[in-house]
């Protein structure tokens, strides 16, 4: 009697025989039922599950980078404004203080005037207290604008113009200016002598922080103090 061989079917299709065994799930498949990738074979069922997980790795993997992305560029946006504000704080005190030296810069123009007029005067600045009339002849304030010079930055004082001073006659310079006077000193190559003649009405002109001096040197200074030796009388 001849023996019966056993016929191995398809797990999806028992009257089709199977053709390779699943690597993933150990079941026997027909040809339309299993695929082989990378040298294994795998049913299709086994093959769609691995796809989705695939898939869904991918998906975190990329989530987990966005994030990643988003937490680096947070760090960076604060590093910045960090860096910014410690900027800020080393700048800010100076910017507080910019029209002081814009005032400083503009009083040094002055004096070039004032040392100019005391070379052709015998070393003598002009004598009267507030009155700085003489400066504004040509050959005094050649390239200095003093109707801008003699107003500090920080004031909005105007200074008003003389009509007459374009022939150079003797005249006043207006209430806007805003800076003190001492006439009737000289140049001195004492340091022990030299001293303050020109300097802000207020130190309201530089937020109350002080007043800046020019001395007879050339030299000014921004003053804090109470500068009781800054008179006019």
């Amino acid at each position: 009697m001849e023996e019966k061989k056993h016929r191995i079917t398809c797990a999806d299709h028992p009257d089709v025989e199977a053709f390779e065994k699943c690597v993933d799930c150990g079941k026997f498949f027909c040809r339309d039922c299993i695929i082989k990738v990378d040298d294994k074979y795998h049913c299709r069922k086994c093959q769609l599950i691995m796809a989705n997980i695939s898939e869904t790795i991918g998906f975190k993997e990329k989530y987990n980078l966005r994030k990643f992305r988003l937490a680096f560029g947070g760090c960076l946006v604060l590093i910045f404004v960090g860096i910014v504000a410690m900027i800020l704080a080393l700048i800010v005190p100076y910017l507080r203080l910019g029209t002081a030296r814009r005032c400083n810069s503009q009083l040094k123009q002055v004096h070039k005037a004032l040392y100019a007029y005391a070379n052709d005067n015998d070393g003598l600045f002009p004598p009267d207290n507030n009155d700085l009339t003489p400066l504004y002849a040509t050959k005094y304030s050649r390239g200095i604008d003093l109707f801008e010079a003699l107003k500090c930055p920080g004031t909005k004082n105007v200074v008003t113009i003389p009509v007459h001073l374009k022939d150079d006659s003797p005249a006043t310079v207006g209430t806007g200016m805003s800076y003190f006077y001492r006439g009737g000193l000289s140049i001195s190559s004492d340091e022990s002598k030299l001293v303050p003649f020109l300097w802000d009405q207020s130190p309201e002109n530089h937020r109350g922080k002080g007043i800046n001096v020019l001395y007879t040197n050339g030299r000014v200074k921004f003053r804090r103090d109470n500068y009781p030796e800054l008179s006019t009388e």
